[in-house]
Order: C-alpha cells, then structure tokens, then sequence
C-alpha cells in the first residue's frame, strides 16, 4: 500500500502505513506556520502506525531511513527547515519521529506504545533544545514486557523529557548536553544513558518520581542529579547484553537483572527518597559525588563510591583535589545483605542518623583518610567495618547496640585510625558481640573523652595503666 506525505509548514512530514490500514486514514491534521496538531478519527482515539519524518532528518541520511522504507514511507525531501511544534492529541503505537535538527516540541497527548522517537540525528552537532512532553504513559505493547522496546534519542542540546504517568520497556538515550528526564509515574525496565565521557559533558538531570522497577542508569560525564523518589527494586526481569539497542547507541556496559546507577565522571548528585530498594547497584564514578539517602528499607543494595579519578577533555587521567565523595543517610533506615565501599581517593565520609539498623552489612573502605558517622542508638548485627589503608576515623553513637559479632578491621596499616564511642556505651564489650582486629601501635580509642592506645600485648591502655578488654582476632 502507498503512503501519504503531507507538507506542514516547514518539514516534510511521512505519514507511514499501519499493518491493516493506512495511518492517513485514521487522523485529521492542522497546520498553522511551523504548529501542527494531529488528532485520531477512530473511535478508540489511537493511532497506529503514523511516521514523522523532517526534510532534515532525510538530508542528513538519518540511520532509521533504512526502516523507513521498508514499511513504505516516501523519502521526498523539501528545502524548508526551522522549529517544528508538533502537537498529538491521540493515543500512538507503533509510531516513529525523526525531528532531525533544530529546536522541536513534540507534545503527545495520550499513551505511546512500541514506538522509536528520534529528536535530533544521531550524528547532529548543535545546540538545538528539544522538548518531548509525553502527558499519557509510555508502554510496553499489551503489556508484555519482552515486546518491541520503546525508544527515545534526544542527541545534542540541551534537551527536555517529561513522561507524565508511567513508563515501561524503554530506552532512554540523552546524548550531550545538559539534559532534562523526569518519568512522574511507575517505572519498569527502564534504560537511561547519559553522554558518554568526552570534552562535551552535559550536566543531566534524571528523576524517578514513583517507584521504579529494574531500571538502571549510566549518566555519563558531568555533574548529573539522579534522584528516585519511592524507591528502586529489581526482581522481576533478567536482561542480557542481546537486548534490543540500536547500535549507534549501545549502552558500554552488558545489561544485568539487577538495576545500576552509574554517575560516571563529573561531580554527580544521587538522591534515594523514602522507599523500598532491593537488588541494586549504585556506583558514584569518577569526581566529588554526593549520595543522599532518605529513611527507606534497603536489601542486597550495594553503594560504590568509586573516588577521585577524573577524566579530561583529551581522555587522559587526572586526580580530582577537591575531596572525596560523601554520603548521608537519614534515620531510622534499615539495611541488610548489603555493603558500602570505597576506593582510590582521597577520602570518603559517610555519615548514618540515629536509630539505623545494620543486618549483615559490610564496609570496604579502601584508600584514603575515610570517616563513618553511626548516628545515637544504631544497631548492628553480624556486619563487618574494615578501613582499609589510610588514615580513617570510626564514630560510633551513643547507646548504640552490638547485637552480634561485629567486626571491625582497623588494617594493621600503620596509618592513625581513630574509633570513638559514644558515652552510653558499655564497657568492655562482650567480645562475642564486638571484636576489632587489625589494631597497631598508631591507632587510638575513645570511649566518651577518655582515650585509649593500643598495646602491642593485645590490650587498649590508657595512659599506660588501665586496660580494656577487646577480642584482637
């Protein structure tokens, strides 16, 4: 079958068949300059289908030609480019845009589904700011989440993505520039890519305002905000590096069942708010990173925070001065079967507030003069703190609670660690709850103001006299 092609204004634009239909025989189109609004004349307000193409996009040979043609679209080109406002008061599926450059507006009115939506070319260059406001939901085709992927490229520019319900089956690529992605409803098996590290960074910004569900994210360079607002949990799918991508796209790294946050290089922010978070990886990359926790429940989460290897504008290594990453987590959160690590930099802080709980959690704090703030009243069962090599500072807070075999590793480095507990702390400690190991000459310990040093017979002395009894392993 034949398919129409319809000039508006300043872009031509395909419209491509549908399997049973032609998709021109299923909506109405309104023009005005470079505005165009198409609305469904079937009586479920769908459109099936439906192809925009600009004159752009076919100049610059756009990768997704090739399929194009195949299902039928016309490739005459026109001469007119500029600023397309597009507008869609329908629900879409199997819809295909290639806005090609400059700065569009694509407002979809309705859910999409099975659906490819390119805002510029793959290989454009250019500050052109696209926006992409998406007012249904975003699916999967008949909610089976092994059908045809839906997929978004916003490529260069600083460009803004709003979904305002919910999102499933996606691929999300941001390109460069300074990025903008808000999903305000549930996410499911969802994939966002940032720019990749090269001397245009963007600073992106990516939020998850409902929970979310296998979703993982790769930021790429600059200083990028990731925030999940309810939480992050991955349970329910086992993707493989096979997973439908384009290749001009390709995410670097294999897809995993677990869901990932990668900041990568740049001074990056991530925000966890109050929720539920199970099965996750978070990995702060490169630079000064900031980790946010809200009071949440969180199982079999791992949080890398990855130093201060920096990468420049000619892809050689520098080493960022400014300091280590930070994390923070708010009270009363529950964290069990996972870890907090750290590595080559020049020093991590995380800082706990009162009353979280520990259930077989480790820290790895590796290079560096770390610190780990545990708020009043923390509680701690079968978990293990090992600081590594640097000099690192371990606070324990008032009337914490050593349930069961904590173990703290102080490294045996040479290094000045310092551990300080609290006044509400009873002592000595029940050496089948609290043990630490790896003690040396240099390393000090504070109950409230009084100090202790450690003594080569295996004791903790103050001033040469008074021992406290502690399991050295």
């Amino acid at each position: 079958m034949a398919s129409a092609t319809l000039s508006l204004g300043s872009a031509g634009y395909d419209l491509l068949e549908a399997i049973s239909t032609s998709a021109d025989s299923q909506l109405s189109v309104k023009k005005s300059g470079n505005a165009h609004q198409i609305k469904s004349t079937t009586t479920d307000n769908t459109i099936e289908g439906l192809g925009i193409i600009t004159s752009e996009a076919l100049d610059q040979e756009d990768p997704n030609l090739e399929s194009w043609e195949r299902k039928g679209g016309s490739t005459a080109q026109n001469s007119f480019f500029g600023k397309d406002n597009v507008n869609i008061f329908a629900n879409v599926s199997d819809f295909q845009a290639a806005l090609g450059s400059f700065a569009d507006t694509l407002n979809i009115f309705g859910d999409v589904s099975g659906s490819t939506i390119e805002l510029d070319s793959s290989d454009t260059v250019g500050n052109f700011n696209d926006i992409l406001n998406i007012q249904g939901s975003l699916k999967s085709i008949d909610g089976d989440l092994n059908s045809v992927y839906n997929e978004i490229y916003a490529g260069s520019g600083n460009d803004t993505i709003r979904i305002a319900g919910s999102a499933e089956n996606a691929n999300i690529f941001l390109g460069f520039g300074n990025d903008s992605l808000v999903i305000s409803g549930a996410a499911t098996n969802v994939d966002v890519k940032g720019d990749e590290a090269s001397f245009i960074n963007g600073n992106d910004y990516i939020e998850f305002r409902a929970a979310a569900t296998d979703v993982r994210v790769q930021s790429g360079g600059g200083n990028d905000t990731v925030i999940f607002s309810k939480g992050l949990d991955s349970s329910s799918l086992d993707l493989t590096s096979d997973s439908t991508y384009s290749s001009d796209y390709s995410l670097s790294t294999p897809l995993t069942g677990l869901s990932a946050v990668e900041l990568g290089s740049g001074n990056d922010s991530l925000v966890l708010g109050k929720g539920t978070y199970s099965d996750a990886s978070f990995n702060t990359g490169s630079g000064t990173d900031t980790v946010s926790i809200g009071s949440g429940s969180f199982t079999n989460v791992k949080f890398q925070l990855d130093g201060n290897w920096d990468t420049d504008s000619l892809g050689l290594d520098n080493f960022n001065l400014e300091g280590g990453d930070k994390l923070t987590s708010a009270a009363n959160s529950s964290f069990t079967d996972s870890e907090f690590s750290s590595d080559n930099s020049l020093g991590d802080t995380l800082v706990f507030g009162s009353g979280n709980i520990f259930n077989n959690t480790n820290f790895y704090l590796g290079d560096g003069d770390d610190s780990i703030v545990f708020g009043s009243g923390s509680i701690f069962n079968d978990s293990t703190i090992s600081t590594g090599y640097g000099a690192d500072t371990i606070v324990f807070g008032s009337s914490s609670l050593f349930n069961e075999n904590l173990t703290l590793d102080l490294g045996n480095d040479g290094f000045s660690d310092v551990v300080r507990f609290g006044v509400n702390n009873e002592f000595p400690l029940d050496t089948t709850e609290f043990r630490i190991i790896g003690a040396d000459e240099s390393d000090m310990l504070f109950v409230g103001a009084v100090a202790y040093t450690y003594s080569t017979n295996g004791s903790w002395m103050v001033a040469g006299s008074d021992s406290l009894s502690l399991n050295q392993g």
